[in-house]
């Protein structure tokens, strides 16, 4: 997301990726590797971790499935 967007969409995607990082292991486990790259909290959520909840989003909607978590053996 860049600063000329929609702040409030911003905003939303922001409050959502925090919520998803709560519930869905791999959004969290992402956010955890981004910050042992050493990112700042802000960035890696807003940045890279948002990222990854669209392109989620994004392909469950345009092959129609529902999201199943992965089951850790």
């Amino acid at each position: 997301m860049d600063k000329r967007d929609s702040k409030h969409l911003r905003k939303a995607l922001d409050l959502a990726t925090k919520s998803a990082c709560l519930f869905v292991p791999e959004l969290s486990e992402y956010l955890q590797k981004k910050r042992k790259e050493d990112k700042h909290f802000y960035v890696a959520v807003s940045s890279h971790t948002t990222k990854k909840l669209i392109r989620m989003m994004y392909t469950l909607e345009t092959e129609h499935r529902s999201y199943e978590p992965k089951v850790a053996h």
